[in-house]
């Protein structure tokens, strides 16, 4: 009789701590799927494995994310299981998961929607007092402090690498650009002291014929613009007839003048330079490769102490490079960055500037107070040959591609000045070089100067991803099979597993 009772004694200190076990175990099973959770909406806790790194954020945007302040909205107007279903597509709402989750780890948030617009157009007219433009299914709608960027398809995401593409037999090399548009729109409308550039493009551009080759001067400058808007630059178009108030704007741009300017706009971009005795105004001009005769608009640069000399430019050995440019090859002079400051914000500095096609630009020393500094050249090797045939001599030695020339005054430790900076490629914002952040850095030469002429601090440049194109392609229900086999199955089998050792045991 004693033996039974010790015998059940037994069993039931057994089962009981069997029991405590299991629960004990089960326990902690759940404390760490509620932490994991708790962790998944703050840290990432995937692994990105992929070759090309596709579903993870650069260190530039994950720094950013943490760093600024507000809130913002990031609406696609397609249904989350419409881009889920496809592998490419796929890659860009996990992009967006890394979004909302590194901006929970600094000061600000990221909120992300998908809207199915033939349902839900109201999604869209949320949006439309502060656009005029059109957003359509497939629009991306990135949102703050009453300031729109939209990304017009979601598929532009995805673009083939133009070079291969036009000047190769080679397989096109695919390349995501969707983090570099995303990030860079997050930083235009949460800057808080946007630049506004006037563009005088409209009338300058309309009064002439649009022949191939003032199209292939077009296209590499809008894309320079373009660049600058992504970057937090409020571009307006305007027309020489237009009144562009200092009030209004803070910059002007001439973009590669097909013709010569009246005398009434020059004195207009005189005055808005003065700015009333206040100064602190810019203007960036892009002279033509080609064209000459623009005499009133030479004359305003000479006011500067600046002149576009009629040559062009061109270098030899390991001081140029063969590119590939939208409209043709050119051997360019790769060009050195003397400006410390500038030099500074680049941060790959081991990347080529390439400078297809420029004239030279001489600094002269007619007017006392303007001082201008030279924020890009070429070798001591390179030679400036007139435009002209006969007109003028090849000269050999440094050649200026941009400056910065500067007037105003000074009161104590601050400084009232306007500024006037001259690019003398407008091929320099080509569209290959500058998609091509990874080969060039016309980009981020591009953008540091500009900064640094209006005071604005740098954006970071954020790379683009070539993505290896064979894919193991993967049935979305078998995902599901995986995903309910490791979230009930697997533990149904522990659980299932323990009771079976409890009862064996009490049974013992």
């Amino acid at each position: 009789m004693e033996n039974k009772v010790g015998t059940n004694i037994r069993k039931l200190k057994y089962g009981s701590m069997a029991v405590v076990t299991l629960v004990f175990v089960t326990a902690i099973v759940v404390i760490l799927n509620v932490i994991a959770g708790l962790l998944t909406e703050r840290y990432p806790l995937k692994i990105d494995l992929t070759p090309d790194k596709r579903y993870e954020l650069s260190e530039e945007t994950i720094n950013y994310l943490k760093s600024f302040e507000g809130d913002v909205e990031i609406s696609v107007m397609l249904p989350r299981e419409t881009l889920d279903s496809n592998n490419y597509t796929g890659i860009i709402t996990n992009i967006l998961d890394k979004y909302e989750i590194y901006a929970r780890g600094g000061k600000g948030s990221v909120n992300v929607n998908y809207y199915d617009i033939d349902k839900n157009p109201d999604a869209v007219a949320k949006y439309k007092k502060y656009y005029n433009g059109v957003i359509d299914k497939g629009s991306v709608v990135i949102y703050a402090n009453q300031r729109v960027r939209v990304v017009d398809n979601i598929l532009s995401f995805f673009v083939q690498d133009s070079k291969s593409q036009i000047y190769t037999n080679e397989q096109s090399q695919l390349i995501f650009s969707g983090e570099n548009t995303i990030t860079t729109a997050i930083m235009s409308v949460t800057d808080a002291h946007p630049v506004k550039l006037g563009l005088l493009w409209t009338a300058a551009q309309g009064t002439v014929n649009i022949t191939e080759e003032v199209e292939s001067v077009r296209k590499p400058v809008s894309i320079g613009i373009q660049t600058l808007e992504k970057n937090g630059y409020d571009v307006t178009m305007l027309d020489l007839s237009d009144e562009f108030s200092p009030e209004d704007y803070d910059m002007l741009m001439i973009p590669a003048s097909a013709y010569d300017f009246p005398e009434e706009v020059i004195e207009k971009i005189n005055d808005f330079l003065y700015n009333g005795g206040k100064y602190e105004r810019y203007l960036i001009y892009i002279p033509d490769p080609l064209l000459l005769g623009t005499n009133k608009i030479d004359a305003l640069m000479e006011r500067w102490n600046v002149k576009v000399e009629s040559a062009n430019v061109s270098d030899e050995g390991k001081n140029a490079m063969s590119v590939s440019l939208m409209y043709g090859k050119d051997i360019a002079p790769i060009a050195v960055v003397p400006n410390e400051d500038v030099s500074a914000a680049i941060v790959n500095k081991g990347l080529p500037v390439v400078v297809p096609s420029a004239r030279p630009i001489t600094v002269l020393s007619k007017n006392n107070d303007v001082e201008t500094e030279v924020l890009l050249q070429s070798s001591p090797t390179a030679k400036a040959k007139p435009l002209v045939e006969g007109e003028g001599t090849e000269v050999k030695g440094i050649q200026n591609f941009v400056t910065v020339s500067k007037r105003g005054y000074a009161e104590g430790y601050f400084e009232y000045r306007s500024k006037v900076m001259v690019i003398s490629s407008a091929y320099f914002t080509d569209p290959i070089l500058i998609e091509n952040i990874s080969t060039y850095n016309n980009t981020n030469f591009f953008l540091s100067a500009v900064n640094y002429m209006v005071g604005k601090e740098n954006n970071a440049l954020i790379p683009q991803k070539n993505l290896e194109q064979q894919l193991i392609q993967v049935d979305q229900d078998k995902v599901k099979t995986l995903q309910i086999f490791v979230m009930y199955i697997i533990p149904a089998v522990t659980g299932v597993f323990g009771i079976v050792v409890l009862l064996r045991r009490k049974n013992r």
